[in-house]
C-alpha cells in the first residue's frame, strides 16, 4: 500500500504543478496580453514572458513539491516526482517546436499561441525540467520542516 501511496503522492504533486503553470501562464497572459507577452510582431516571448515563466516554473514545482511530501507515506516519493519531471521536461526539450506560420498578427488568443507558433528559446526549454525538479526538492524541504515543527 505504501508503494500506491507514493507513487500516487508524486502523480499528484504533477498535476499540481501542471495546474499552477496553466493558471499562471493564464494570469500572465490575461495582464501582458499578446503585445507584452511576445516580441514585436514575432512569435519570439518578451523578456518580461521569459521571466515570469522562470517564476511560475518555480512556484509550480515548488508547490508540487510540498503536495507530493505531504501526502507521501515516504521521502522517495519526491524522487519519483523529480524523475518524471526531469523525464517529461527532457522528451518535451528534444522534441520540434511548431514552426511559425510567418509574422504574429496583432491580436492572438492565449491557446492559439501555446499550441501553434509560439517560439520559446532552446535554452528555456532545457531550464525549465531543471527549475522543476530543484523546486519539487525544495518544496519537499519545506514540507519536511514544517512537518518537523508541527
Amino acid at each position: 500500500m505504501t508503494v500506491f501511496k507514493n507513487v500516487g503522492a508524486a502523480v499528484l504533486g504533477w498535476i499540481v504543478m501542471a495546474v499552477v503553470v496553466f493558471a499562471g501562464s493564464a494570469l500572465a497572459w490575461a495582464g501582458l496580453g499578446a503585445e507584452g507577452s511576445f516580441q514585436p510582431e514575432s512569435w519570439s516571448p518578451s523578456a518580461l514572458w521569459i521571466a515570469l515563466s522562470v517564476v511560475i516554473a518555480l512556484v509550480a514545482a515548488t508547490t508540487g513539491g510540498i503536495v507530493c511530501a505531504r501526502v507521501a507515506a515516504s521521502g522517495w516519493a519526491v524522487w519519483v516526482l523529480v524523475g518524471v519531471v526531469l523525464v517529461l521536461g527532457v522528451l518535451g526539450a528534444l522534441s520540434e517546436p511548431p514552426v511559425a506560420a510567418g509574422p504574429r498578427p496583432e491580436d492572438v488568443a492565449i491557446f492559439e499561441a501555446m499550441t501553434n507558433a509560439a517560439r520559446e528559446p532552446r535554452w528555456l526549454t532545457w531550464l525549465t525540467p531543471l527549475l522543476g525538479a530543484a523546486g519539487a526538492l525544495f518544496g519537499a524541504k519545506l514540507a519536511r520542516r514544517e512537518r518537523a515543527a508541527a
